[in-house]
């Protein structure tokens, strides 16, 4: 232990010319330009937006860009040399300056930082991403073209917004998950950009969707990859609700869902026979219009759950599990399965 020291008894302080600017309010979804002068300018700085309350030390910053106004060309000498003043545009489209958030940034008090290395913050400056304005979302529709869909059927819905706003999304719910009565919505089953009509976007460095719409029709089908969704195309049957989000960050406050639900029915069937006795072979035999290449025939108890629950056997539609989802497989309208 250091027990036999002397410390000074004035203190001093370790200063800085730096400084960052930009506006006081953001109205919610717009760009916006932060300017910064730092005469003591090294490689390795860069620009972070935070909540206000984050700590630039511990916490992950929401959007950041080199002092340049890119990702990629931070502490690169050649294209982003250190730089004593300039600007960066926070936008929602490329170059791709996201983090823990995705345009447009969460409304709320926030803090734009110049920083020093990893995580040293020199200079902060606190502004204002304010709310969408009150009565957009309530005066907005979204709704379905039809009230019933087959299964793998595309699923149309009209929308219109008095505001546009990049990354506004049109998700499905089972109808029960979804309404207008809550603050917010949860995470959707299954979801498009509004004015891009995909998961996408149309940026080259992300998923964001730059374009804007203040109304249209998207189309929810299978020709998406849904790794971006809770669940697998196509949807089950059951009742649905479909429900159009403004905020692009969680919790999703700004939302209208329709009124009315649809339904996704199936002509699909399945039969065997009643019992079987112990220890014997059966056969199940399906009929299945709308099939598609990742269909297959799992056995379960009666009281288990095949969403959340293992089967007990299973088997592709064509009486093998090797051959599941591969081309000799391919999609099955009717057959039967022999188990044995």
């Amino acid at each position: 232990p250091y027990e036999e020291f002397i410390c000074s008894e004035d203190t001093f302080d370790i200063t800085t010319t730096a400084s960052i600017s930009g506006p006081s309010e953001v109205d919610f979804g717009s760009e916006f330009i932060v300017s910064y002068n730092n005469p003591d300018a090294v490689l390795s700085n860069w620009i972070g937006l935070y909540n206000v309350d984050s700590d630039p030390v511990e916490d992950d910053e929401l959007f950041w860009s080199s002092m340049c106004g890119s990702q990629e060309d931070w502490e690169n000498s050649t294209t982003c040399p250190p730089q004593a003043s300039g600007s960066v545009t926070f936008a929602g489209m490329d170059p791709d300056l996201e983090s823990e958030e995705q345009w447009p940034p969460s409304p709320g008090l926030k803090k734009a930082c110049l920083m020093y290395d990893d995580d040293i913050p020199l200079v902060c400056e606190e502004f204002t991403i304010n709310e969408l304005g009150t009565g957009i979302a309530s005066s907005s529709t979204v709704e379905t073209l039809e009230l019933s869909y087959e299964v793998n059927e595309t699923i149309s819905v009209d929308f219109t917004v008095p505001v546009a706003i990049q990354n506004t999304w049109i998700g499905v719910y089972n109808s029960s998950d979804a309404n207008n009565t809550m603050s917010s919505i949860p995470e959707p089953l299954a979801w498009v950009y509004a004015a891009c009509n995909n998961v996408a976007g149309d940026q080259t460095e992300n998923n964001d969707c730059a374009a804007t719409a203040s109304s249209g029709t998207v189309e929810i089908d299978g020709r998406f990859d849904a790794d971006r969704w809770t669940t697998g195309w196509p949807l089950l049957p059951d009742t649905y609700r479909v429900c159009l989000s403004f905020y692009n960050n969680d919790p999703y406050e700004e939302f209208i869902c329709s009124e009315d639900t649809f339904d996704i029915t199936t002509t699909a069937s399945i039969s065997g026979p009643s019992e079987v006795d112990f220890g014997s072979e059966f056969i199940v035999s399906y009929n299945n219009p709308d099939a598609v290449l990742s269909n297959w025939i799992g056995l379960y108890n009666v009281d288990s759950d095949p969403v959340e629950d293992d089967e007990l056997f299973w088997s592709s539609m064509c009486g093998s599990q090797e051959d599941w989802e591969e081309p000799e497989c391919p999609p099955q309208t009717s057959g039967s399965v022999t188990f044995a």
